[in-house]
């Protein structure tokens, strides 16, 4: 039995532009209006292998607390990613 498709028919992607490609999310920076509860919006700091780590921020602006969620749960949650924000560097002054 044949491969399925045939090897020449599969698309060269190596000099897409970067702009073509679709993006891929959740990534840090993301900012995503929160699904339940007081209305607020969810900012993306980190993403691990399955994890996303989160700070939550009221309808104010003021930050309310910090969670971990599956990168799946923001997948499913695409349609309420609403913007992005730049992660500052953080350089601690050690005492």
């Amino acid at each position: 039995m044949p491969d399925l498709p045939p090897p020449n028919l599969k698309m060269d992607l190596r000099n897409i532009p970067p702009m073509s490609m679709p993006e891929i999310s959740p990534k840090p920076g993301d900012v995503y209006t929160k699904a339940g509860g007081p209305a607020g919006f969810w900012w993306i700091i980190a993403v691990v292998p399955s994890m996303c780590i989160a700070i939550a921020f009221d309808i104010e602006g003021k930050p309310t607390g910090c969670q971990n969620y599956s990168k799946r749960y923001f997948n499913e949650r695409d349609s309420r990613r609403i913007g992005f924000m730049a992660i500052p560097k953080l350089e601690p002054i050690w005492y």
